[in-house]
């Protein structure tokens, strides 16, 4: 196992060695090398997806992320991972999909409702963003991130006296962190 890691990681390393020498077929090439001799490691995956996009080719970013996803059942990295490819290809409804997905299998991650959170948003669900995001400060009560975004979306959606009420908290439970007096404001 050790073995296949360590020659996934040297074709990792051979693939941006060609990348550096301008020969974009190599550096494909070694990193679909990587993905059959590790099928578990994410890291060529996430390579290969990020040279799709960059190339614009969305297709074949998707076809990544899917067979990532694929020879990985029940990874909440790789949901994440493909969820994540989704939704930069303008597959919202296929992202909030796998972000639904993601956070039944991983139900304790604030990160899964904050990103669950965000395309909910996108797709104009409010409230669900809005559940999502109450799920994770529950998980994580001083998650900032999710503060932010709920503060955020209590101003979207006509509630001022809730996002105040969350900020003067996140001062509270802050004094010496700007967070919260600057979201007040």
């Amino acid at each position: 196992l050790a073995a296949d890691k360590d020659n996934a990681g040297a074709m990792i390393y051979l693939a941006d060695l060609s990348m550096f020498a301008g020969k974009p077929q190599e550096y494909v090439g070694w990193l679909e090398k990587a993905i059959k001799a590790k099928p578990l490691l994410l890291e060529p995956y996430k390579l290969l997806i990020a040279y799709y996009l960059k190339e614009k080719d969305t297709a074949r970013a998707l076809a990544v992320a899917n067979k990532a996803q694929a020879n990985n059942p029940g990874n909440p990295d790789v949901l994440d991972l493909l969820a994540a490819t989704q939704l930069t290809t303008g597959n919202k409804a296929d992202a909030l999909a796998t972000y639904n997905s993601l956070v039944n299998l991983a139900p304790r991650s604030h990160v899964a409702y904050l990103r669950l959170a965000s395309i909910q948003a996108q797709m104009q669900d409010k409230q669900g963003a809005k559940a999502s995001l109450k799920k994770a400060l529950i998980i994580k009560p001083d998650y900032r991130d999710a503060q932010t975004a709920l503060v955020l979306l209590d101003m979207q959606t006509g509630s001022p006296d809730e996002a105040l009420a969350l900020t003067r908290k996140i001062q509270q439970a802050n004094p010496g962190i700007p967070l919260g007096a600057g979201l007040e404001g």
